[in-house]
């Protein structure tokens, strides 16, 4: 999806529009200033720089560890977009999310009509984790559970079309 997303910005706003790297080293200077001052950013939005890095694809890969105590995804989410919002997006803002073994890796696309920039934010650490692990905790307590009770039973819907 967001690759289509890409081509249609592409398409109207021109070839040179998304990942220049002058673009692409404004992003990634902004971000970087944001990983410098630690204390500031603790305080402010619960997270940490971990290491940012242009991709073979031009994209701009930042990785942060939440270190704010998060219990859902939604608490996840809430620390990226207090974030994003704050410091990140510009008047086009694209985003799609990606549940890893032990991250949350926010797939982006922002810029406005004269430049654009896509990457990866990529949360981490001990908080994400547990939340990952949580969440993949209660989705298999609730398939063993629903495994169980419905062993050997059949929909309305399957019924009706075998007759």
């Amino acid at each position: 999806m967001l690759e289509d997303i890409k081509a249609l910005l592409i398409a109207r706003y021109g070839e040179r529009w998304l990942n220049g790297v002058n673009n692409q080293n404004g992003l990634a200077e902004d971000l970087s200033i944001l990983e410098k001052d630690i204390t500031r950013v603790s305080r402010k939005f619960g997270l940490v720089g971990r290491g940012m890095f242009l991709s073979t694809e031009s994209e701009v890969v930042a990785r942060y560890e939440v270190i704010k105590p998060v219990s859902t995804l939604f608490d996840v989410d809430s620390v990226f977009y207090g974030w994003w919002g704050h410091r990140a997006s510009e008047n086009i803002s694209i985003i799609q999310r990606e549940i890893g073994d032990d991250e949350v890796i926010y797939h982006f696309i922002t810029g406005s009509p004269t430049h654009g920039h896509s990457g990866r934010i990529i949360l981490m650490g001990r908080e994400v984790k547990n939340v990952i692990q949580k969440r993949w905790e209660r989705r298999m307590k609730r398939l063993g559970g629903a495994g169980n009770a419905v062993e050997g039973e059949t929909s309305s819907i399957d019924q009706s079309s075998n007759p």
